[in-house]
């Protein structure tokens, strides 16, 4: 797949920035296509693990689409299809995005697959991540929380 390529070969930046940009529509649809999104994330998870220099880019635009993300009745058909003892039971696509985001950004992607990982390596990355872990989390609540207007907040809790 994808991951393979990325371990192959060097893509443009300004290719890898139109990737991260049409991947990370696929969870702005009306009506959501759980196979396209998964695609996407595969996609962005991928370029976020392995391409230090796209991990800004992709936050960046997350930011500026999470205030397009559906909310409230609109947001329940985003909830994925999975089983009640399912790891995915209860989030939205773009929630699971979020976590695989964070998630990656500690893994041992740069290896080939199925090679030996460095532990000691793992934690080094995971030390690493922490500054641009924190953009994303303040970012998130700075445009998801704060900067609603009230009447969109009421809304939101009355949607529930």
């Amino acid at each position: 797949g994808f991951h393979e390529v990325l371990c192959r070969h060097t893509l443009a930046e300004e290719l890898l920035h139109q990737l991260v940009h049409t991947s990370l529509h696929a969870f702005l649809v009306a009506s959501p296509c759980f196979a396209l999104c998964a695609a996407a994330e595969e996609l962005l998870v991928t370029m976020f693990g392995r391409i230090e220099g796209i991990r800004s880019s992709i936050i960046q635009e997350i930011l500026a689409s999470a205030p397009k993300l559906p909310s409230g009745k609109a947001a329940r058909s985003f909830v994925l299809p999975a089983a009640e003892d399912s790891p995915d039971a209860g989030l939205s696509a773009f929630t699971r995005l979020l976590l695989r985001l964070v998630q990656s950004s500690c893994l041992p992607l740069r290896e080939a697959p199925g090679a030996a990982a460095d532990f000691a390596d793992v934690l080094a990355r995971r030390a690493n991540a922490q500054p641009l872990l924190a953009q994303l989390a303040g970012g998130l609540v700075q445009r998801l929380l704060l900067s609603r207007p009230r009447e969109e907040e009421a809304r939101a809790v009355l949607d529930g």
